[in-house]
């Protein structure tokens, strides 16, 4: 069925963000049974005191949420010294967007509803980056 499922590799801490419980919430039961450990948070506020007591080494956020929209909480991320890989999933993928998150420093744009074998590649390529990157 998912093709990453049978090689995990070492699991990766992933904190989701995204105002919309049911997205964040099934996102987050996916990740865990593929073997993830996985935080969830609903706002970007929150997002950022997690990744500041214990930065992940992933985060997958909305970009419109109230208050701190994920392009905020990207740049704030980034601007912190940590990180992590940043992995937009939203409902907007026109060319100004992606743009934006380039900008933002954004790794990745995902469009929902994201494709759960394309969110397994991108944390499995991340994960064999990270396995490199210790081996140097």
């Amino acid at each position: 069925m998912f093709e990453n499922l049978a090689d995990a590799g070492c699991p990766l801490s992933v904190l989701i963000v995204d105002d919309f419980h049911e997205a964040a919430d099934s996102m987050a039961s996916f990740l865990a049974f593929c073997g993830h450990l996985v935080r969830v948070t609903y706002d970007a506020k929150s997002a950022l005191e997690l990744t500041a007591e214990d930065p992940p080494d992933a985060v997958l956020s909305d970009i419109r949420m109230p208050q701190m929209d994920g392009f905020e909480l990207a740049t704030r991320i980034a601007a912190s010294g940590r990180k992590p890989l940043m992995v937009a999933v939203t409902g907007f993928g026109d060319d100004q967007v992606r743009e934006r998150c380039k900008q933002a420093g954004f790794d990745h744009l995902l469009v929902k509803p994201a494709d759960p074998q394309v969110v397994l590649d991108v944390l499995k390529a991340h994960e064999s980056k990270l396995r490199r990157t210790a081996v140097e």
